[in-house]
């Protein structure tokens, strides 16, 4: 559930366009993925992976458009995990991750 909530506040938090809000509740919606993965391990290397990349993340989300590119990608997650589609939720967030690490890369190079 808390996943679910952190989804629609975050896209409440878009119509207000709040940025700083949706940047924490981005973190709060990986924090709940990694810790529905199960696997405690997984759980402290994400996160550590998480916090390590903080500021190139913040940064990433200011680019124009991917913030709401995100939160859309949250909600399309969501709805996997909420359908138990394991498969389509792992295909969307590789694609999530894939698209996050472009636009990363795009930061760090300053394009």
């Amino acid at each position: 559930r808390q996943l679910e909530e952190t989804v629609e506040l975050s896209e409440f938090y878009i119509s207000k366009n709040d940025c700083e809000k949706i940047k924490e509740l981005d973190s709060t919606f990986h924090s709940c993925v990694y810790s529905q993965s199960g696997s405690r391990m997984l759980e402290k290397v994400l996160s550590e992976l998480h916090r390590s990349i903080g500021l190139y993340r913040k940064r990433s989300l200011e680019n124009p458009g991917r913030i709401e590119k995100s939160v859309r990608e949250h909600r399309e997650i969501l709805e996997a995990i909420k359908s138990k589609d394991a498969q389509k939720a792992d295909e969307l967030t590789a694609l999530h991750v894939s698209a996050a690490l472009k636009n990363l890369l795009g930061v760090i190079n300053g394009g």
